[in-house]
């Protein structure tokens, strides 16, 4: 089994997922309180679908842009994780590619102080940007109507990492 965690803006993301298929999937908003909660929903989590930590054995990770602080906490998590378990399974994204949408020309997430990333997709291959004002066009911001099917067909998306030292910050 293998667990999914975004933690890198407003929401807390896992999910399990088994032979590519996602098997549990929840999104909660946070409240900027990720790194204080971050462990115990995830416990609470996996409780519900049965499992412990060490009943993973490979992790997809958000790996920003996105808040700091939570994108500190999700890698640490799954650096620890896979550190004390052995797991060399570890598949990451940026939080821009995840929540690209077919028809939206702009992926946005925001974090403090009113600024966002933006990342265009109509150019994927160029860096984001940052700025205080959003874009014209059509935009989806903070993951709005992302859910377990979109991620099922997003998993073939992420890029597995060849050391677990590759997925730091």
């Amino acid at each position: 089994m293998k667990l999914f965690i975004d933690t890198t803006n407003n929401k807390f993301i896992v999910a399990t997922i088994d032979k590519k298929t996602v098997v549990s999937f929840e999104m909660k908003e946070t409240d900027n309180n990720v790194a204080k909660n971050a462990n115990k929903w995830l416990s609470t989590f996996l409780a519900k679908s049965n499992l412990t930590i060490n009943d993973i054995d490979g992790f997809y990770v958000v790996v920003g842009p996105g808040s700091f602080t939570g994108v500190k906490v999700g890698i640490n998590i799954v650096n620890t994780a896979a550190m004390i378990n052995g797991i060399t399974d570890i598949n990451v994204i940026s939080s821009l590619k995840l929540q690209k949408l077919a028809g939206v020309r702009y992926s946005v997430m925001t974090f403090g102080k009113g600024k966002m990333y933006i990342l265009d997709t109509k150019y994927p291959f160029k860096n984001f940007k940052t700025s205080t004002k959003p874009p014209k066009g059509t935009t989806r911001t903070n993951y709005e109507g992302f859910d377990a099917d979109e991620l099922q067909s997003k998993l073939k998306w992420f890029r597995k990492t060849k050391t677990i030292e590759a997925i730091y910050p």
